[in-house]
Order: C-alpha cells, then sequence, then structure tokens
C-alpha cells in the first residue's frame, strides 16, 4: 500500500483524537491504540516515528522540521549528539533523517560532528572582521580557538570570506592582516631600513620596535627591489655602508697579501670564504665553493655506499682548479681554512726560492707564511701553486708541516751520519765519554746540525724526520756496528799485543830488579830489605799487575771498559782490590792472589805467583819466565842508563827535597858502578845504603860529607852556595866515574 499523503494523514490524526475525546460507551484505551498504531506501521501504511518516552509519535518530516527548529534555536549551530536527546527519539532516527535536512536545507551545514547555519557562519566572519579592524591582524589560532572550530575550517570559511569579498584582509602565515596594518608595517620598516648606516639585524629591529614579527618576510620580499641595500637573510646592509667595508677589505687584503676571515666577520659579513672569492676571484665550478680539505657530502646508501666507497674518496678527493693571478684579476687569491690568501703574495715569498734552488737544506715555512694560514689543512691547496712559481719545489718533503727539505738530503747527510757515528765509537773505545749519546740521539743532532735546525726548538720535527727515515737510519746504524765490530776486534788484537809487549817488559825489568833485591838482602838488615821491596811492589810491580787485569778482561770489551773505569779510581795498592769488582765472581778467586801477593814483603814471591799462573794458563800471557842472558844483560844496560840520563839531566839547586831525590839517585849510580845490580834507592833507605857505600875502598870520599849537606838542608830547608858547590862537584864525579 502506497504511503498517505499529508492531507490524508491530518484526516486520520484528526479522526483519532475525535474519537478520544468522545466518551462512547465501548471507549479505546491507550493500549489499545498503540496496538493499533504499530499494527497500521507494519503493514506500511504509514512512516512514524515514535519518541523514547512513548508519549508521542512524529513523522519523518517532522522529525526534520523539529532538528531544524532546533538548530535556530541554538543560535546557529547545534552539536548533532545532543539532538537524541532534546527531541526525545533514538539516535537512529536522527542519523537516518539527517542527509536529508542537510540536502534540503542549503543553508545549514554539518562540520566536525556540529550543524552550523549560514547566518552563524557569516556572524562568525563578521566578528572576524570586528577584530581585524580593531587589531590590523588576527591568528586563525586565535579565531578557531574564539569559535571552538577546528584550524582547517577556520581557514577555509575566513578564505573563502576574503575570496568573496566579505572579509578585506590578506593572508601570510595561517595569519589574517589589513591591508592598512600591512602598508603601517611597511612604511615603519622602512623608514628604520632607509635610515641605518651599518648593518641592521632585522629581528632585532622588529623586537625593539614591537612590529609584527609573522609579516618580516613578506616586506623584505617586497622591500629588495625598493631600498638601496642588500638583504642577507635577516640581515640588511646599506649600499654606503657596503662601500665602505668593502673599501676596508680591500686596503687590509692588498697591503698584507691576506685578510683573515674573522676580520672579515668582524665587519658583519658571515659568510666571510664566500665573499672574498665572490669579490677577487673569477667565477668557478663547484669545486671552488668547498673548502680545502672539505668533501661533498655522500649519499646514504647502504650495500652501495660500501661498494664504492673507495670510488667514492677518490672522486671527492679532487684537486681545485689552480689560482693563478691574472690582468683581469690582479687580486684573486686561495681560499684556505683560516684566511684568504693572494696570488701576488705567493709569487713574492722570496725566502722559498733557497730551499727550491737546493741552496739550503730546509727552512721553516711557519716563519714564511701568516699566522692564519694552517698548513696541516692548507698545504694541499697551496703546494701545486708554489711548485709552479717555484720549480724545484716539488723536490721537497714538508715536516710536521713546519720545515720542508731537500728529498735528496739522505743521499747527502749519509757521509755526516756514518762519520759522526765512527767518531762517537771511537770516543767509546778510548773512553772520552762517560756517558756517550744513543745513536738515534746523535744521529738527530747531526741532522739538526746540516738541516740548521735548533735542536729543541725543532725537536718534533727531527723526530718526525728520524720517523720517515726510520729504514735508512736503520741501515747506517747497522753498518757502523759492522764496522765497529770489525774495528773492535782488530782494535782488542792491537791492544793485547801491546799489553803483552809493555807487561814483558816490566818482567824483565823486575826480574834485572830481583838480582838488585837479592844482593841487598846479603848486604842490608831485614827492615831495610822490607822497605825496599815494598817500594818496587808498590812501583814497577803495581803496574805489571794493573795490565795483567786488563789483558785479562779483553776477550770481552764491555768487560775491558769496566775494567778501565774501576781502574781510574784505584791509586794504589791499597784499593786494587775494587779492579776486580767487574770481572765474574768465577775469575775473582783466580786474580785475588795476585794482589795478597802484591799487597806482601817480598817481590820474590809475587814472580814466582805470576811465573807460576802464566806456565799453567790461569793468565792469559805466556812470557813470565827467566829471559835469556843477554836479554837481561840489554834490559840492565838500559834501566843504568835511564838513571845516569836523569842524573844528567838535572842538578842541585834550591830545593832541598829535589835534591835529596837526586842524591838518592845518584846512590843508585854508585851502586851500578861498584856492584853491577840495579837497585833503586827510595828516601827511606839512603843513610844505610851511605853506610854501606862508605865501606867500600872505591867509593866516592866525600859521600858522606855531601849526604850530610843533603840532609842540613832538607832540615833547615835552605841550601847554601857552599853546600850547592859540593854538591854538584859531587854529581860531576860520580857522572865521570860511571860514563869511563
Amino acid at each position: 500500500m502506497a504511503s498517505l499523503d499529508t492531507a490524508e494523514l491530518n484526516e486520520l490524526v484528526n479522526i483519532f483524537q475525535i474519537l478520544q475525546r468522545a466518551e462512547p460507551a465501548s471507549q479505546i484505551t491507550e493500549r489499545n491504540v498503540v496496538d493499533i498504531v504499530n499494527l497500521i506501521i507494519k503493514k506500511n501504511l504509514v512512516e512514524l516515528v515514535y519518541t523514547t518516552d512513548a508519549k508521542e509519535y512524529l513523522t519523518r518530516n517532522a522529525l526534520k522540521r523539529e532538528i531544524i527548529d532546533e538548530v535556530y534555536a541554538s543560535c546557529g549551530r547545534l552539536n548533532v549528539v545532543d539532538l537524541p536527546g532534546l527531541l526525545s527519539v533514538h539516535p537512529r532516527h536522527v542519523e537516518e533523517v539527517l542527509p536529508e535536512v542537510l540536502e534540503e536545507t542549503p543553508s545549514l551545514r554539518l562540520e566536525g560532528n556540529e550543524l552550523m547555519t549560514d547566518q552563524y557562519l557569516r556572524e562568525a566572519v563578521q566578528s572576524a572582521s570586528d577584530a581585524l579592524n580593531e587589531q590590523g591582524s588576527l591568528p586563525i589560532t586565535n579565531f578557531a580557538s574564539q569559535h571552538q572550530f577546528s584550524s582547517v575550517f577556520a581557514m577555509q570559511i575566513l578564505t573563502a570570506a576574503v575570496q568573496e569579498g566579505r572579509l578585506d584582509a590578506v593572508i601570510q602565515d595561517s595569519v589574517f592582516y589589513t591591508k592598512r596594518y600591512v602598508i603601517s608595517q611597511k612604511i615603519i620598516l622602512r623608514s628604520g631600513l632607509l635610515a641605518a648606516t651599518q648593518p641592521l639585524d632585522l629581528v632585532a629591529l622588529y623586537k625593539r620596535h614591537q612590529l609584527f614579527t609573522p609579516l618580516m618576510d613578506t616586506l623584505i620580499s617586497e622591500l629588495q627591489s625598493e631600498l638601496p641595500g642588500v638583504f642577507q637573510g635577516y640581515i640588511y646592509t646599506p649600499s654606503a655602508f657596503e662601500r665602505y667595508r668593502t673599501g676596508q677589505i680591500t686596503n687590509i687584503y692588498t697591503s698584507n697579501g691576506y685578510i683573515d676571515y674573522a676580520a672579515v666577520q668582524r665587519l658583519g659579513i658571515t659568510n666571510a670564504r664566500q665573499y672574498l672569492l665572490s669579490h677577487y676571484n673569477p667565477t668557478s665550478g663547484p669545486a671552488e665553493a668547498l673548502p680545502p680539505g672539505d668533501a661533498a657530502p655522500q649519499r646514504r646508501g647502504g650495500k652501495r655506499k660500501t661498494a664504492h666507497k673507495d670510488a667514492q674518496k677518490r672522486a671527492h678527493v679532487v684537486a681545485p682548479p689552480m689560482v693563478c693571478a691574472t690582468a683581469a684579476f690582479p687580486l684573486c687569491g686561495h681560499a684556505l681554512g683560516g684566511c684568504f690568501l693572494s696570488d701576488r703574495h705567493l709569487a713574492n715569498l722570496v725566502a722559498l726560492h733557497p730551499i727550491a734552488e737546493a741552496e739550503v737544506a730546509a727552512v721553516d715555512i711557519t716563519q714564511i707564511f701568516p699566522t692564519c694560514v694552517d698548513l696541516e689543512k692548507d698545504w694541499p691547496l697551496l703546494h701545486p701553486r708554489l711548485c709552479d712559481l717555484y720549480p724545484g719545489l716539488d723536490k721537497c718533503d714538508l715536516i710536521d708541516n713546519v720545515v720542508l727539505i731537500q728529498k735528496d738530503l739522505k743521499a747527502k747527510i749519509r757521509p755526516l751520519l756514518m762519520n759522526a757515528l765512527e767518531s762517537r765509537n771511537q770516543s767509546v773505545r778510548s773512553k772520552k765519554k762517560a756517558d756517550s749519546q744513543s745513536p738515534e740521539e746523535l744521529i738527530i743532532k747531526v741532522i739538526s746540525e746540516k738541516l740548521e735546525l735548533n735542536l729543541e726548538q725543532y725537536a718534533g720535527v727531527l723526530r718526525e724526520i728520524a720517523d720517515r727515515w726510520s729504514d735508512f737510519i736503520e741501515d747506517i746504524v747497522q753498518q757502523a756496528d759492522t764496522l765497529r765490530e770489525n774495528k773492535t776486534a782488530s782494535e782488542a788484537k792491537e791492544l793485547r799485543q801491546s799489553i803483552i809487549s809493555k807487561m814483558t817488559n816490566t818482567w824483565i825489568e823486575l826480574v834485572v830488579v830481583s838480582k838488585g833485591i837479592q844482593w841487598a838482602k846479603l848486604q842490608f838488615d831485614e827492615d831495610t830489605n822490607v822497605v825496599l821491596n815494598r817500594h818496587v811492589l808498590g812501583d814497577q810491580a803495581y803496574e805489571l799487575c794493573r795490565d795483567v787485569f786488563l789483558n785479562e778482561s779483553l776477550d770481552n770489551m764491555g768487560l775491558y771498559q769496566k775494567v778501565c773505569n774501576a781502574l781510574d779510581q784505584v791509586t794504589n795498592i791499597s784499593n786494587l782490590q775494587k779492579a776486580l769488582a767487574p770481572f765474574p765472581a768465577n775469575d775473582h778467586a783466580a786474580l785475588k792472589p795476585i794482589i795478597d801477593a802484591l799487597k806482601g814483603k817480598e817481590l820474590g814471591t809475587l814472580m814466582d805467583l805470576l811465573q807460576s799462573m802464566s806456565s799453567v794458563g790461569n793468565i792469559a800471557i805466556a812470557s813470565f819466565h827467566v829471559p835469556n842472558k843477554k836479554l837481561e844483560r840489554d834490559t840492565y844496560t838500559k834501566m843504568k842508563m835511564l838513571v845516569v840520563a836523569e842524573v844528567q839531566e838535572t842538578s842541585f839547586g834550591d830545593n832541598a827535597s829535589a835534591n835529596g831525590v837526586l842524591f838518592a839517585a845518584l846512590c843508585t849510580v854508585l851502586i851500578h858502578q861498584l856492584f853491577h845490580v840495579h837497585l833503586r834507592i827510595p828516601g827511606k833507605i839512603v843513610r844505610a845504603v851511605v853506610a854501606h857505600l862508605t865501606k867500600e875502598s872505591n867509593a866516592p870520599a866525600d859521600l858522606t860529607a855531601v849526604h850530610e849537606a843533603v840532609l842540613r838542608a832538607l832540615k833547615s830547608g835552605h841550601v847554601d852556595a857552599e853546600s850547592l858547590g859540593t854538591l854538584n862537584l859531587f854529581r860531576e864525579q860520580v857522572l865521570k866515574n860511571i860514563l869511563d
């Protein structure tokens, strides 16, 4: 059955109402009415909506009208969620009819689950217009917050109002402005910029004058073509100041040959490097835009990046184009890490000519370049141009970013190093230096002298050279060690031969002296013989034992040096024990008897011990034996003539002590003359010797008188003229007798 139209439905409602007012005998109850209505609805005779309190029925049209009425009753804005409660209907019924309401009512819209009338939105736009007229600006967030709109919806309705002409405003960064407000802000900003004589920070200007910051970018764009100046970000530089600043920079740059980026930045230029490149250098490719040592940013790509890592590095390490001063660009320069260096300045570095022409071995380039040049970073950029300006500089190496040295220096310095190491080895062998330098220290010293570099000031540079030349230095040290070892072996052999020859001669002399001591033992008392023996033990025998110890240490030159050092500290027999300290413990027991015999009372005991040790090989000498008669006679004659020569070379004088020594030597000569034995007479036994000589018929008659004259002079410390004449006359007589 088709649905009833409105007239029919109204008629049916009237019938129901009449029936309800009537009071027939068989009146229908409310429950029966509900059942009848439900049956009608079930048979689709009519579409009705019943309220949640079951007291009322509504048609769809009535429900739509009530929705519209509720929106208008709520001042043109109502949340859909509130409709079921206000109309006492199930939310499902509201949801079913709401699309029809919106379609049938163009002046009504649904936004954010809220129903709004066009009139309400026009009032909202009008309030925005009023706010703009009062304040000049209106942030969309403020408008949305005030009306509880979403920012997107608020922007939509205001933008539509601007487009339709209902709102006189301009939009900038979600803020609406009146055109008059924008013009006023522009006028204020233009006035401030025209009055500026120095670079002006717009952010600070806006803050100081409380201007509207969101309009800054828009106004800057509009004013760029109207003002005599340049905008760099939010910094405005007047043209007059730019001309002054350019003149200042050019003056510093041309005067010094370089300019520090910090000096440029102090004049208000943030990107000093790019500023200088654009002013003085010709336009170049992208390579010039990168600072020295910087690389273009790498793309991230996982495996691809890893696979092409080396290729990327090689691609990035591309030398920038060489900068050369030309007639068109006479002030062009090199953009270094910390400064801008003029190419003309590089061409006038006369201090580089000597190193480039190999006139000097090294030059400190930190004293040539300005302090703002960081050679560690800037050298790769400067080096190609320097080699172009100074041919020969490519044959130099930069050491520790401080000193340039010739690459062929190693070949030139090799002989010097070899000579220095050889001299050191000779000094060590000859004990000229107690604490000699190590080979490494000596090599560094030689390099510093060759390069004329202060050893302390350039310690790091010299150490860097030594590290770079490690293989070269190691080869030289090994070669010097080989030569030293060969020479040491040869010198040890010569030294052993020399010591053995000396010991042999001393031994033969001691054999001759022992004959004299044997004679004296028969002629003098025991005390005199003890003095005589100890005199010989402390003189010739002591020197012989020292040579024995040296000879025993010659198998090891290190031990030999230690024994030499120990003997240098030994002055007599009493502390000769110190000489055994360097020897191994096993050798102490073998050599100590020599010291014990040397401290004894008889020379014969020591000589017997040495002869025994020599024969069995306990000491490394085989010449401690009885010499042949001819060699003994020749040695005796030589010893006699040495004493005679000593007497001939001196004479009695004013020195009483010297006179005593000379008189003892004359007694030795008389013993040679009278008894044909060698016996060096010490001062302690002169009296006993004189007493024995006076008994001999061939002895000089005035021997006793001369002895007394010598004793008087020793006691008084003065030699009178008469005694002096007597003494010298005695000396001449003895010499005449012995020589005849």
